[in-house]
């Protein structure tokens, strides 16, 4: 279904049949003619002239509200378009040269200036945000926070600066990272000149040390539209065009929702409700199928959340009466739909996401935040005090506001520990990890912006499915086909030396139904030349087939393709580049906005500088390369994955005990290689998430081992039961493994993983004793001779042991030997289970190897499974070694 936009000739015409997201730029004709790609907001003091400076503009006046109109003030976010033309005469006069108008205006008209002769080109198309001023709407105003780009900061020249909300807002999006600003000393018709240049002293000395330090300040009258065509140079000159992603799935965040019915309408005439916003990446498009998260929002009969997403389908798009048929990341859009309404009255929907179906991130209900209080209180000042109220410690229970997207919703505070925090929200919140948030306390009788925080983990809930949920039609008569894959290779080294390498080609649906193909091995994809990458991938893996390296240059390899419709070549670029739009799309990464794009895209490339450097310092067979972990630095790797707490351990606790109390079966004579995998001794491979619990599943995996061995049954255990019940360690934060058997013994033993299941969290403990599978009467530390651990194992049962896991972050296989100095065998940071031992020959060479079990999901390494060097103490893997005992 399509809604035509021939109806508006003079606006650039779209056609969905003509859509090919990769050619897409916020400058294509058909989507600047008709739709704003730039968010500047409007902030500032109450009645300082944001609102009017946007109709001098836009010729749209945003209060339009009863009871807005007789305040005259804004209450609720306002929005309106504008378009901004510079004549393409050079001679034409600055800044007449520049002008505004009204988004319906046409791309192109004559310069009306005597004598001139140019005409007026549209240069941007822009969606002011304008914001509330009054304190008591501080959550409005960072609801519109969340979709700025930029912003026009309002100072009324005839009073003192600062006022109150104008320190506030200046704060507000300095949390947010918005740098592109313009200051704009309006009302300086009603003073005189020696006031306005005392005031603009005022200005510059204010921003000093913000983030709108040396930001242009334009004099003008919003009222009587004086130096409005500065504005409007301005914005084209200093107010860079954002980086946007419309290759990617789409997401829109809700800012606005309402119903377009009017009352006593036949209810065959009723209209879905619309929601309106910024996409934040992708593109909408008529007729395409949509999900609204959280959704729905209720209890069950024990009164837990449950979410039900809104499932629908978009029947219309308008960037204000501009008709649309695709819309792209940047201005606020309407969405209409074919959702109930009365779900989508009076801003209902404010605070959700909008995107395709399945491909919203997740539900929190609690989340756990690195945060940031400010020194002192912005716009609130002590009594005789010039300075603000200082900012008080949170405290345990106290309740917050907390602003997530355009989410505004309580959040208690559940704990504290240094500069981080626990928080309980009222209302669920569809976000991602490392999203930026805004806190805010009541102060007398309003909501005082106090600081920020930035998202590291929490409690999420599953959406309530529905039957209606689409899922992709496979043409069964024309399941699969020929797919002829182009290549440009590069000669190397590895062309002579490695003729074996095979490496997978992965091919995907994108969103708009090309087939795209792409090489996963970082080996393989640094013998691609690096030409052009043209086109971008979606994630709906199809197939993964194997082309043998090396390739020729220009070679051609054919693969088969399952669920295909046509062929289409697929051609490579900027080698960083390249790998990261990979990377992201292989591992679900999306960005929010351009600060964080710019910033992991940086910590990937310095990750890619340290994947070398490991390649050329391994002595093993290991290979690194691009992980699900290539957009952490070492610090976050660190915060996230490992645990410190490892290394304060003295390996000598772990060296004198006695393991010969335990039969050697195979004391003189071990085998030359074992592996309790092939003796059903070890369970599948785990996944802690970015919760710090892998001593936990260091010492559950080793449990399972050895009550398979001593009991004949291998159950999975419960890692969640240690990280809640455990009271010596610290969950999330941390452990050791010494302690944790013994936090086993005073709980009488450990419940199973069905019945206490991981949640990556930590939580009040559940543990219930009527549900114990499985006990243990000790445990003992293991010698650090690898001979001798080699015997206990063969004998015995899997061992949990320590590492140093610095090099595991870009690990993807074959046996890792790195030298000292990358990886210091007195650094143990991470918990696993060591599960046997082998040999592996190449030529004339055998290197000896350990068979490792880590708990980072089966997509890390090889299945799971880690391979280190044998005999010399490699990264510490001897050092704390460690079993259960069972009768």
């Amino acid at each position: 279904m399509t809604q035509e936009t021939s109806g508006q000739p003079h606006l650039a015409k779209q056609s969905l049949e003509d859509l090919d997201p990769t050619k897409l730029t916020p400058l294509t004709p058909e989507v600047i003619s008709r739709q704003a790609t730039i968010n500047i907001g409007t902030i500032g003091h109450v009645a300082h002239g944001k609102s009017t400076v946007v109709k001098s503009l836009s010729g749209v006046l945003t209060v339009r509200f009863k009871n807005e109109k007789e305040r005259n003030i804004t209450i609720k976010l306002g929005y309106a378009n504008a378009k901004i033309f510079e004549c393409d005469n050079e001679k034409c006069p600055r800044p007449e040269r520049f002008r505004s108008a009204g988004s319906l205006k046409e791309d192109s008209f004559p310069c009306d200036r005597p004598d001139c002769g140019g005409n007026f080109r549209l240069i941007r198309h822009v969606s002011f945000v304008d914001c509330p001023g009054h304190d008591i709407l501080m959550a409005t105003m960072l609801n519109g926070a969340a979709v700025m780009d930029a912003a026009l900061l309002l100072i009324a020249a005839n009073e003192t600066c600062p006022q109150p909300q104008t320190s506030e807002h200046l704060a507000a999006i300095g949390i947010m990272k918005l740098n592109s600003i313009l200051v704009l000393q309006n009302k300086i018709d009603l003073v005189k000149e020696i006031q306005a240049k005392e005031q603009y002293g005022q200005i510059i000395d204010f921003v000093k040390g913000t983030n709108a330090e040396g930001a242009p300040v334009i004099p003008i009258s919003a009222q009587l539209k004086y130096n409005i065509e500065v504005i409007c140079e301005y914005i084209a000159k200093k107010i860079p065009i954002p980086i946007r992603d419309f290759t990617s799935k789409p997401r829109l965040i809700v800012i606005r929702s309402f119903d377009v019915n009017k009352p006593g309408a036949e209810i065959n005439d009723l209209k879905g409700g619309v929601a309106g916003g910024s996409i934040l990446k992708g593109v909408l498009k008529i007729g395409q199928e949509i999900e609204v998260r959280p959704g729905i929002v209720s209890k069950d009969a024990e009164g837990h959340l449950q979410c039900r997403p809104l499932l629908s389908k978009i029947v219309s798009l308008y960037a204000e009466q501009n008709v649309l048929e695709y819309a792209v990341p940047g201005g606020l859009i309407g969405v209409g739909t074919k959702i109930d309404p009365t779900l989508c009255r009076a801003d209902r929907l404010v605070g959700q996401v909008l995107g395709g179906v399945n491909a919203l991130p997740e539900i929190f209900t609690e989340i756990q935040i690195n945060y940031f209080l400010l020194r002192r209180l912005v716009g609130v000042r002590t009594e005789g005090d010039k300075k603000g109220a200082k900012v008080s410690k949170l405290a345990k229970n106290e309740m917050l506001m907390v602003n997530i997207g355009s989410l505004s919703t309580g959040g208690r505070v559940l704990a504290i520990k240094e500069d981080l925090a626990k928080i309980q929200l009222t209302n669920p919140v569809c976000t991602e990890i490392a999203e930026k948030i805004a806190l805010s306390r009541r102060v007398e009788k309003n909501f005082r912006l106090i600081g920020w925080g930035e998202i590291r983990r929490g409690s999420v809930i599953k959406p309530i499915s529905d039957s209606r949920i689409i899922t992709p039609k496979v043409d069964k008569e024309n399941s699969r086909q020929l797919y002829t894959v182009h290549f440009e290779a590069k000669p190397t080294d590895c062309e002579k030396e490695c003729p074996s390498y095979e490496c997978p080609v992965l091919v995907y649906n994108d969103p708009i139904g090309h087939i795209r193909a792409l090489i996963r091995n970082i080996v393989c994809i640094s013998l691609v030349h690096d030409t052009s990458l043209k086109t971008l991938i979606g994630n709906d893996e199809r197939n993964i087939n194997k082309v043998p390296f090396p390739l020729k240059a220009d070679s051609t390899k054919t693969v088969d393709v399952e669920n295909t419709d046509f062929n289409e070549e697929m051609k490579y670029d900027s080698y960083d580049e390249h790998l990261y739009i990979i990377f992201r799309r292989l591992h679900g990464k999306p960005h929010r906005n351009y600060n964080e794009g710019g910033e992991r895209y940086k910590i990937f490339q310095s990750n890619l500088n340290r994947i070398q450097t490991y390649n050329e310092q391994d002595d093993g067979t290991a290979i690194y390369g691009v992980t699900h972990l290539s957009d952490l630095s070492e610090e976050e790797f660190t915060q996230y994955y490992l645990n410190e707490r490892l290394s304060s351990v003295s390996t000598s606790s772990h060296t004198s005990s006695s393991i010969y109390n335990v039969q050697h079966k195979y004391s003189d004579n071990p085998p030359e290689s074992f592996d309790w995998r092939d003796l059903g001794a070890v369970t599948d491979v785990k996944n802690q998430g970015s919760c710090g619990s892998c001593w936990a599943f260091s010492v559950t995996g080793n449990i399972e081992g050895v009550w398979k061995v001593k009991k004949g049954e291998l159950i999975s255990l419960s890692e969640q039961e240690l990280v809640d019940c455990d009271k010596v360690d610290e969950g999330c934060n941390g452990g050791y493994m010494t302690t944790a058997y013994n936090a086993i013994m005073n709980l009488s033993g450990i419940e199973s993983e069905a019945d206490y299941k991981y949640l990556g969290r930590e939580q009040q403990c559940q543990f219930n004793k009527t549900q114990v599978h499985v006990y243990i009467n000790g445990s003992i530390n293991i010698t650090q001779d690898e001979n001798e651990m080699a015997k206990w194992l063969a004998a015995n049962a899997p061992i949990s042991i320590g590492i140093n896991a610095n090099m595991m972050q870009f690990y993807f296989r074959g046996i890792a030997h790195p030298r000292k100095f990358l990886c210091n065998p007195k650094g143990i940071n991470h918990g696993v289970l060591l599960v046997g031992y082998g040999n592996e020959t190449k030529g004339s060479k055998t290197t000896p190897y350990w068979i490792v079990k880590n708990s980072w999901g089966g997509h890390w390494g090889e299945k799971g499974y880690y391979r280190v060097y044998r005999g010399d103490g490699t990264c510490g893997i001897n050092t704390m070694c460690s079993s259960a005992l069972i009768d």
